[in-house]
């Protein structure tokens, strides 16, 4: 069930930045504008405390390429530079690249999802309150929903859909470390579609 609010008030200063940064991507790629680009490579640059959301695997067979046809973010070339700088390499292998590592509280990744076609991720690493936002690409057609699951029982969340077309989620209750926390993400288009996922492990 989603509640529609302008935007989640459960935000931090820390999400908040990213989910500003991922919103002016999708602005700079509708309007074709490097400045807006640069704008959000910089936004992103400024947080040192998130990471690449690699760990994520699709358990249902839903999840498609980005470079099939579809409106993008082109988002995660972004934060490979960011990355490769921030570490002082060229290119950026996997244990940087992980949402489980305990030294950084967000974690982002864009994904393409099958036109009417259904994700299942198992979040691991993740302790205490939950936050997500949901960015999709194209925010005049997109219709996801979200469902999430600790093992394999419903786990309650706050759901909101915000004016700006995001879906914000705060879970319930804390998580531990053993819990499995699973994602699902359920693309109701008859057309690809291209999501962000941004997460703060709150450890709270």
């Amino acid at each position: 069930m989603l509640v529609m609010r302008g935007q989640s008030v459960l935000m931090d200063q820390g999400l908040r930045s990213l989910v500003d940064a991922v919103v002016m991507l999708r602005q700079a790629e509708s309007e074709k504008s490097e400045t807006l680009r640069e704008k959000a490579s910089e936004t992103l640059e400024k947080n040192q405390k998130w990471t690449l959301m690699d760990e994520l695997k699709d358990r249902n067979g839903g999840e498609c390429l980005l470079t099939k046809k579809m409106e993008r973010f082109r988002l995660v070339p972004v934060l490979n530079t960011i990355l490769a700088k921030r570490y002082g390499k060229n290119k950026v292998k996997g244990h940087y690249l992980n949402g489980e590592d305990p030294k950084f509280n967000y974690s982002l990744i864009e994904k393409g999802i099958k036109a009417k076609g259904k994700v299942v991720y198992h979040v691991r690493g993740r302790v205490g309150h939950q936050d997500f936002v949901m960015v999709p690409r194209n925010v005049d057609k997109a219709n996801l929903r979200i469902r999430m699951l600790n093992g394999k029982k419903r786990l309650k969340a706050k759901m909101t859909k915000g004016q700006d077309g995001n879906i914000y989620v705060h879970t319930d209750s804390r998580l531990k470390l053993t819990d499995q926390l699973t994602l699902e993400i359920t693309n109701g288009q008859n057309e690809n579609a291209a999501v962000v996922i941004i997460n703060h492990n709150t450890r709270k």
